[in-house]
């Protein structure tokens, strides 16, 4: 980090897009160890980013154990434990509000629930918050259930993700 910690333009780090929980504690040394590192070249603040993963079924397909929580009660101990293993200030997410996902509709099975455990648990933890607006293009099923074709995000899908984040 020393060629570049000190320039104008560095703000922080991306470390790991939706860390999987089965390995916070890796990430958590990690993480850390990048802010010893930091503080000794004499640069007390780096913004380490560790974009979490919204509420999805994946978390138990890479953590079976964690199989007798209900979706809400895993998340809401995936966002905690990262805090605490992590040490950081801060969460940073995404997460997409698309009606049509491969995922099996995601925008109802947890995007608002995302929003209200993300708050809960700043607010517990005393973390800010960092909600990244983004998009793709989404592959959409086919008949055969398949993510067979493309298509692109529209304007309102947009729109509804910038209005449920400054909600």
């Amino acid at each position: 980090m020393k060629e570049y910690i000190f320039d104008p333009l560095f703000y922080g780090l991306r470390l790991r897009d939706e860390p999987q929980y089965c390995h916070l504690k890796a990430y958590g040394e990690t993480y850390r160890s990048i802010k010893r590192v930091a503080k000794k070249l004499g640069k007390d603040y780096v913004h380490i980013d560790m974009n979490l993963l919204p509420i999805s079924s994946d978390v138990y397909r890479v953590c079976p154990e964690l199989k007798e929580l209900t979706a809400t009660e895993l998340y809401t101990r995936y966002v905690e434990d990262y805090l605490r293993v992590t040490e950081a200030n801060c969460i940073s997410v995404d997460n997409y509000p698309y009606h049509l996902t491969p995922y099996g509709g995601r925008f109802f099975e947890g995007y608002y629930s995302n929003f209200q455990i993300l708050k809960r648990v700043c607010d517990k933890y005393n973390a800010k918050m960092i909600f990244t607006l983004a998009t793709f293009e989404m592959e959409a099923p086919d008949e055969g259930g398949l993510a067979g074709y493309r298509r692109v995000v529209n304007v309102n899908e947009m729109m509804l993700q910038m209005n449920s984040a400054l909600g």
